[in-house]
């Protein structure tokens, strides 16, 4: 399990000294008094918040956040690492100040030694116009350098490097943006050398090496500076680069592996993201300026001057069947801690995009208080429409949302035709079908985790071929996480899931060259519910990880039931999803039915639902 679906309802939280009280503002304005020691995110956690009205009054305080937080951004690519690998990323801080308390969003695994990651803060001397992106250097993702640290126990030879120049054993930096093996993924060496990322520490602590914290997980956990007794001072637009180490000792390359949620929703360009790799092979040695996601990190800090608007809510527009126009409303505030009467919002734009043309700008309209109204025009069947959201105050600072895509779906082309009039019948496998045993799944494309978590069974024979788009297939590959692949052949093996051997949250239907190709989604892919869950668990440390899946042949149909599927987590609610599909040969028709898809969780908002061919044009 990879990807998870944040149920936590954590809605632009803020921490404030208020009337000598530490306490939570919501986005609704509602004021809670954190006890002595409690935190904002252990508040987030109990507290089931509203969003807010439009007429709302603003309620400013003393701080602000900024970065990538599961309000703006899900965790839908999340990543693995191992020991002594670190994560990186850099942000500009929106104003003066002092930093207070860093965020770091985990997802569903943490195998560190006592749990355990050390954080540190930096200077960044990454920031706009320098770095991965800007003359004279390429875009990510690039290779980029390390330094030497030859007493390093686990690396032979003396062969050990280091991101932390104060632990290298020669402070020389080995830049590797320059050499053959930096081609990644295209694009060629850069011609100048690289530099270190890192400069001073802004959070100085007693011996370095960061300040170690023991990280839950699919939790956003709070780093809280005052634990270390300093709280980093910050000048508006200066860049702060943040990085997490994973501990645990060398038993292999691969020891001690945690994941950490990502998103790929809304990444700056060039993306800010970075990781090093202390156990590297030939092209992926150091620190690599990423390109495909952002990691869920974010930064809440006390501030002294200005900041720029903040959007606390924003529609997400999800697809639809409607050629019509639609509505997008949102809820901005502006505060000014130094300055509250030179607060204000002076502007609010939406841009939208149809089908991948020039984008067009419009205003949004006031609707009092703190709300704001666009209306995106209506758009033909099989096109796609791109939107975000900017806003700015009097004083001249932008905040700009993170950009949202929705599609106009045409339920019957020459290809398919949906049956909106078809009904539900659902044909129960349990005990009256053939079920996969656990033995069956297998996952060569990674090792992370069990088989029966993201792995594949089959060749399952249909009895008969079936038509598909044209062509005809006999053979199904089925896959754990809630969809199937269709094959000529027994041997022309199909894994259902991502390249990396886990759960693909970022796969799309359709992929086409016009929306970012997917290069991993198997052909002739047919998903009832493509998503995030697990069946048998494997050990006691897995026990919502359940269910099995079952299929049967019956005259013309051949049927494939998930049967009362989990989740792998041991910390998230126990789910029960049962869901099937159907392929009768009798009228071509592809049926998907569901049983019970609505859980803790919400997976029923987030599957991915549909099936594609293995065209050209996919």
């Amino acid at each position: 399990m990879r990807t998870l679906t944040i149920f936590l309802a954590v809605v632009a939280l803020s921490a404030l000294v208020f009337a000598q009280q530490k306490v939570v503002v919501t986005s609704g304005g509602d004021i809670v008094l954190l006890k002595k020691g409690e935190s904002a995110a252990q508040v987030a956690k109990q507290l089931n918040l509203a969003k807010q009205r439009a007429t709302d009054v603003v309620t400013c305080g003393t701080t602000t956040s900024f970065g990538y937080d599961p309000n703006h951004y899900p965790c839908n690519l999340p990543f693995v690492g191992y020991h002594h690998d670190v994560w990186g990323q850099w942000f500009l801080s929106p104003s003066s100040g002092t930093i207070e308390t860093v965020y770091v969003y985990t997802n569903d695994q943490n195998d560190m030694e006592s749990g355990t990651a050390k954080v540190s803060i930096f200077r960044s001397n990454i920031y706009p116009g320098h770095g991965p992106g800007y003359s004279p250097y390429k875009p990510p993702r690039r290779s980029w350098g390390y330094y030497k640290k030859s007493n390093l126990t686990d690396e032979p030879g003396g062969s050990g490097i280091t991101p932390f120049k104060n632990f290298a054993t020669d402070t020389n930096w080995i830049a590797t943006n320059v050499e053959s093996d930096s081609l990644i993924p295209t694009g060629g060496a850069d011609t100048a050398f690289s530099f270190d990322p890192l400069g001073p520490e802004l959070w100085p602590l007693s011996g370095g090496g960061g300040f170690p914290h023991v990280f839950t997980i699919n939790s956003p956990n709070a780093i809280v500076m005052a634990d270390a007794f300093v709280e980093p001072s910050v000048a508006k637009d200066d860049p702060i680069f943040l990085t997490v180490e994973e501990e645990g000792t060398h038993v292999t390359n691969n020891s001690n592996p945690a994941t950490w949620c990502a998103s790929n929703t809304g990444i700056p360009s060039p993306s800010r993201n970075w990781k090093f790799y202390e156990h590297a092979t030939s092209g992926n040695r150091g620190w690599h300026a990423r390109s495909e996601a952002s990691w869920m990190w974010w930064i809440v800090m006390n501030v002294t001057g200005d900041v720029p608007p903040d959007i606390l809510t924003l529609d997400q527009l999800s697809h639809t069947v409607s050629t019509g126009p639609r509505v997008v409303n949102a809820n901005i505030q502006d505060c000014n801690p130094g300055h509250p009467d030179s607060a204000g919002v002076a502007s609010v734009t939406i841009s939208y995009s149809i089908n991948g043309a020039g984008y067009v700008t419009v205003p949004m309209a006031s609707t009092g208080g703190t709300g704001y109204t666009a209306t995106i025009p209506g758009s033909g069947i099989d096109t796609y429409v791109k939107y975000y959201v900017t806003t700015t105050d009097i004083k001249g600072n932008t905040t700009v949302a993170p950009q949202i895509i929705y599609r106009i779906v045409n339920i019957h082309n020459a290809y398919y035709a949906a049956d909106t009039g078809a009904t539900y019948s659902w044909v129960e496998l349990s005990g009256n079908g053939t079920k996969i045993p656990s033995s069956a799944y297998f996952n060569t494309r990674g090792t992370q985790g069990p088989a029966t978590d993201d792995g594949t069974a089959g060749p399952v024979d249909m009895g008969n071929a079936f038509w598909l788009f044209g062509d005809t297939a006999r053979y199904a590959w089925i896959g754990a996480n809630g969809a199937i692949s269709l094959r000529k052949a027994p041997t022309d093996t199909s894994q259902v899931n991502g390249s990396g051997g886990s759960f693909a949250g970022n796969w799309i239907i359709p992929t086409s060259v016009s929306s970012s190709p997917i290069t991993d989604m198997p052909k002739n892919f047919i998903a009832p519910f493509s998503n995030d869950v697990s069946l048998a668990p494997s050990s006691v440390d897995q026990p919502y990880a359940h269910g099995a899946i079952w299929y049967k042949k019956s005259g013309t149909q051949f049927i494939v039931e998930w049967d009362s599927a989990g989740v792998v987590s041991k910390l998230v609610p126990d789910t029960l999803y049962s869901f099937e599909v159907i392929l009768d040969n009798a009228d071509r028709s592809v049926t998907f039915q569901y049983k019970n898809v609505h859980g803790p969780l919400g997976l029923d908002t987030s599957g991915l639902i549909g099936m594609q061919s293995d065209s050209l044009t996919r």
